[in-house]
């Protein structure tokens, strides 16, 4: 499954400007994630990692590069992420 949401120059400015292609990840893919986070003490790893991994679009989205993009966008690509990979905010919190 996948979506896209389309972002203009208006919204965040035009570097951020495109379309970011949001896909749900595979078990196996998932898995790994998951393995990972719970060896971690950052309970945001989870959800950097798997924005990381399935959100493609104008602009790198690596954990690195993510405390730069604008709230509202990052909060749009959180969301659609987590809806489209059946996890909601709750489910995350156990990390």
């Amino acid at each position: 499954m996948e979506t896209t949401i389309n972002v203009s120059p208006e919204d965040y400015g035009a570097e951020y400007a495109g379309s970011y292609k949001i896909r749900a990840l595979s078990w196996k893919e998932g898995q790994e994630m998951i393995r990972k986070a719970t060896k971690s003490k950052d309970p945001l790893e989870y959800i950097q990692d798997l924005i990381s991994a399935s959100v493609t679009g104008p602009v790198p989205l690596t954990i690195e590069k993510q405390g730069d993009v604008p709230l509202g966008l990052m909060r749009r690509l959180t969301d659609m992420t987590l809806k489209l990979n059946d996890l909601s905010r709750h489910e995350t919190s156990f990390l």
